[in-house]
């Protein structure tokens, strides 16, 4: 699911709304400034005064056209918006618009919503935290395929990074600063999520078993940049199957759908 970063809002919506009257085909601009000047349309129906065929009314409109001190009116209208919308948007134009839909909690983590990083979030390394959610990293607020940086799911927890200038979404997912992240229990089999090896779990030996029917997937990665090919190797493990791994410092281990035996 794609979001976008940037909704233009009311502003804008007038603007597009004013300029549809401006350019929309005379029949919609003649109904409304007709009804400005006082004008009503002509003929008659069941549902109170309005014609009945087409050559009384041009589809929508009073079939006269605007007089030119109606059109004069409406560019100096049309003008003065312009000069608004203009004087409101920061030095650099659209490029530069804020683009966080989120509020920026008190408490130094972020839920679910869209962020400018270096306006709305430091950049910086962070710990996803959700059931199942996901992160997205774009280059720039379109949200587009093109402008995906990178995109990493949520298994309970994830790590990630963002860079100044990067515009961010987070998806079911609280993320916190990496050095605030929640700790991994000590003792105990782990579920699916990220665990970085020497810090939230030692090196060493594991096994990975899957609970569910389409199996588990587990990876080794190299960091938390997911933006380039990071993956050491991975694997897919069948229910009632198990896998052995070897983890060593520095790894970054990814699991779905299964469980870390320890």
């Amino acid at each position: 699911m794609k979001q976008q970063i940037y909704k233009f809002g009311l502003p804008a919506l007038t603007l597009i709304i004013a300029m549809l009257i401006f350019t929309g085909c005379g029949s919609v601009g003649s109904v409304l400034t007709g009804r400005q000047s006082g004008t009503q349309p002509t003929g008659t129906s069941e549902y109170g005064g309005w014609p009945t065929t087409p050559t009384e009314l041009d589809i929508f409109g009073d079939p006269t056209s605007p007089s030119d001190d109606e059109l004069e009116s409406l560019r100096s209208a049309l003008d003065e918006l312009l000069k608004q919308i203009e004087q409101s948007l920061p030095t650099g134009g659209l490029d530069k618009l804020p683009t966080s839909t989120a509020a920026l909690p008190e408490t130094g983590t972020w839920g679910a919503g869209a962020y400018l990083v270096g306006v709305d979030i430091p950049a910086g390394e962070y710990c996803a935290i959700g059931d199942y959610g996901y992160v997205e990293r774009y280059s720039d607020y379109t949200s587009t395929d093109e402008s995906m940086i990178a995109f990493t799911s949520v298994w309970n927890r994830a790590y990630f990074l963002v860079e100044e200038g990067e515009y961010l979404i987070l998806e079911d997912v609280t993320a916190y600063p990496i050095e605030d992240s929640p700790e991994v229990p000590l003792i105990g089999n782990l579920p699916s999520g990220m665990y970085r090896v020497g810090i939230d779990i030692e090196p060493g030996e594991y096994t990975i078993v899957s609970d569910d029917e389409f199996g588990a997937y587990y990876a080794v990665l190299d960091s938390i940049d997911h933006s380039s090919w990071n993956i050491l190797y991975n694997d897919m493990v069948e229910l009632g199957e198990d896998q052995q791994v070897i983890l060593e410092e520095g790894d970054i281990l990814q699991i779905s759908n299964g469980w870390l035996i320890r």
